[in-house]
């Protein structure tokens, strides 16, 4: 059996339940269930709970792999990456890349032991991300955007999913007056900044419309051949017009994964 059939077999026993935001407190709490369990495992196991809770195995694999990759990238622990400067569990902000404030359980340790290669797991799932150092959601992007331009949402999402893609994928300054993305969702068309980022590509397991993975790129046409895929994915499940040659590539390279 695989660390993936491992994961999905995993119990959903809560590992801790308290409202602390401190790692100290959390871990001698998630210590009561599994005593084995170390910080590094503990922030992972929070990171997915918080960003993706009903997530495959391989998407919750993906999601701590790449903060890992970017955690390393930094110099930085999973721990020190993922805690603000004061060092507590939060939502994502300025000072957290991502959101690491629910409570997790032993699935979402599982996933974490499965990457980390601790606590008995072999580290089987280190790599599964593909190199990729950020992620999105684009359907909740896309939804939240909408709600923000109806003046629905209260925090600004001014970007749309395709627009987040473009941004990342370009390295696109911001509009003006500080929004990320301008009025129709997207950024500027130029210029094209110096640390281009790029899908990653299909992963079997992995839903893309809910978690995109992107990894430091450089440009060239393999570059501007997978932001088209991506773009024609999310364009696909939004309702968007789908630029047909990019969705015969996207269609083509599923088949051979899945194949």
């Amino acid at each position: 059996m695989g660390a993936l059939e491992d994961i999905a077999r995993a119990s959903k026993k809560p590992l801790t339940r308290s409202s602390s935001e401190k790692p100290a407190t959390l871990l001698a709490e998630a210590q009561k269930v599994d005593a084995a369990v170390t910080l590094d495992e503990l922030t992972a196991s929070r990171l997915v709970a918080s960003e993706h809770d009903g997530g495959s195995p391989a998407e919750l694999a993906c999601i701590i792999d790449a903060e890992l990759n970017r955690a390393e990238a930094e110099g930085k622990s999973l721990t020190e990456h993922l805690t603000d400067d004061a060092g507590y569990y939060g939502p994502q902000d300025a000072s957290r890349p991502a959101s690491t404030r629910r409570n997790s359980n032993l699935r979402h340790l599982a996933a974490a032991r499965a990457v980390l290669g601790t606590g008995g797991g072999d580290g089987e799932l280190r790599g599964i991300a593909h190199g990729a150092r950020r992620f999105f959601d684009p359907k909740a992007q896309d939804r939240s955007h909408q709600l923000w331009r109806l003046g629905i949402a209260k925090k600004v999402h001014s970007c749309s999913a395709l627009g987040v893609l473009t941004a990342w994928s370009y390295d696109r300054p911001a509009c003006k007056g500080g929004r990320r993305c301008c009025g129709d969702g997207m950024p500027p068309s130029s210029p094209n900044g110096s640390h281009p980022e790029s899908w990653v590509g299909p992963i079997e397991g992995v839903d893309a419309y809910v978690i995109m993975l992107m990894r430091p790129s450089s440009y060239g046409p393999q570059h501007d051949a997978l932001y088209s895929q991506a773009a024609s994915l999310i364009r696909s499940r939004s309702g968007l017009p789908v630029d047909g040659a990019a969705l015969v590539v996207l269609l083509a390279a599923k088949a051979l994964l899945f194949s």
